[in-house]
């Protein structure tokens, strides 16, 4: 059965998709109200807890299918788990979604600010990329037309 997905981190970036999938998957703007969004600490990467009034800026997947699924739990790895909210579409729609959260022994590993995705953009994002070509097997040459 496919599901939507909600992505707030790496993963928004069309170039990680498709290091870590094998291909982009088409993204819809969207919020997720009640969640803050915190830098993790010595990663470059954010993890998301619920926050009364927060909302947090990302983007819906459909279609998402067993094996990208399972795909995407290898890449968020043990500290984050699926948990199904309401997510609410840049039309204002709201939906039900799949959002990855941050286990409990974790959350002293968050630091007291957001997660930039634009530092993440400047000072990891290629470095990332060429990392999980190597980890998943995507390739390279794939991924050049990609922004």
């Amino acid at each position: 059965m496919a599901e939507r997905l909600f992505l707030y981190g790496t993963l928004q970036f069309p170039q990680m998709m498709r290091a870590v999938l094998g291909r982009t998957l088409p993204m819809t703007p969207a919020e997720l109200p009640e969640f803050a969004r915190y830098q993790v600490r010595r990663r470059v990467f954010p993890a998301i807890l619920p926050a009364t009034g927060g909302r947090v800026p990302g983007q819906i997947i459909e279609g998402v299918d067993a094996w990208t699924l399972e795909r995407i739990d290898d890449y968020e790895g043990p500290p984050f788990y699926r948990h199904r909210t309401t997510v609410q579409l840049s039309t204002g729609r709201n939906v039900e979604a799949t959002v990855y959260l941050l286990r409990q022994r974790y959350h002293c590993l968050l630091l007291d600010r957001d997660w930039d995705p634009e530092q993440f953009r400047r000072e990891w994002h290629d470095w990332y990329v060429r990392e999980y070509q190597q980890v998943y097997a995507t390739g390279s040459d794939q991924n050049a037309s990609d922004a």
